[in-house]
């Protein structure tokens, strides 16, 4: 959710830096109020039809993290280092109980299957579901 709340605020932030000089700041902004366990507060939120317009939200990277903080730290993505493409969705288990060698047999396999360099290098990302919980981090992002 860091990534997501972080990634979001970053574009927000660009795309407030454009729209600013084209409008009234207080124009890009939705004010609701939020209730919690042991509060309620009003939070100002950045409008973000024009993310899903200019289809930011269909780039690789988003598409990436949100599927690994979806996935259960018991699952692991092998993907692409460089470009975070996700090749192999495998049970954590599997993939630590593998010698280094047959790791390696595997990392070669992939690149044969995939038609890449073998010296394409992978990670290998678990899932962060446990990690990223967004009502639970809300009234951490509250006192920001």
């Amino acid at each position: 959710m860091r990534i997501i709340v972080y990634s979001l605020s970053v574009i927000s932030f660009l795309f407030l830096q454009i729209s600013f000089a084209q409008t009234d700041f207080r124009q890009l902004l939705n004010t609701k109020t939020v209730f919690m366990q042991t509060d309620t507060v009003k939070m100002h939120f950045v409008k973000n039809e024009q993310l899903y317009l200019q289809k930011w939200d269909t780039l690789p990277q988003p598409l990436f993290w949100k599927q690994v903080i979806n996935l259960t730290p018991d699952t692991c993505l092998i993907n692409i280092a460089g470009i975070r493409k996700p090749l192999h969705k495998i049970p954590a288990c599997d993939w630590h109980c593998q010698t280094e060698p047959e790791k390696k047999q595997f990392k070669d396999f992939t690149c044969q299957v995939y038609d890449l360099p073998l010296e394409t290098n992978f990670y290998v990302t678990f899932g962060k579901n446990d990690f990223y919980e967004f009502k639970k981090c809300l009234t951490v992002l509250i006192k920001v």
